[in-house]
């Protein structure tokens, strides 16, 4: 996104991610797209299923800590990357959520390794997590009260 909006302040801190992955990619590249459908394992067990791209509201352009205030940052991810979410709409998008498959500890700097199998494209990979989202949804039952 730096070659997008150089003007702006990607600072991860902005985007509060959980997790954050170097794919060691030339700058530019939103690579998460490729992850999308895809398992990640690390050498530790740890499995990771990336599903859906991230949303983005307007938090991560307000001033934080030493940040200041940078209300390009939505505008340049919108015309960068949004997402058909099916029911949910076609929120601007940057980083993936990820499920974990199997739980334990992530080191700092420990590789992951995307797992053989079959892939789907990004897009096809989103709309099936979506439809699973809604069927699960559909049957909670709201709290009483």
């Amino acid at each position: 996104m730096r070659a997008v909006a150089p003007q702006s302040d990607w600072d991860v801190r902005r985007f509060r991610p959980n997790l954050v992955l170097d794919d060691g990619v030339a700058p530019g590249e939103l690579t998460e797209r490729e992850l999308l459908g895809a398992q990640l394992r690390s050498s530790s067990g740890v499995r990771l299923r990336v599903g859906l791209p991230t949303p983005r509201c307007v938090v991560p352009t307000r001033a934080r800590e030493e940040l200041p205030a940078d209300p390009a940052l939505l505008k340049a991810i919108a015309r960068q990357s949004r997402w058909d979410l099916g029911p949910f709409g076609r929120p601007a998008c940057l980083g993936a959520y990820a499920e974990v498959a199997h739980g334990g500890h992530l080191a700092v700097g420990e590789r992951l390794t995307v797992e053989p199998g079959a892939r789907r494209t990004p897009e096809s990979a989103v709309a099936a997590v979506v439809e699973r989202v809604v069927a699960e949804t559909a049957t909670v039952e709201p709290p009483s009260g």
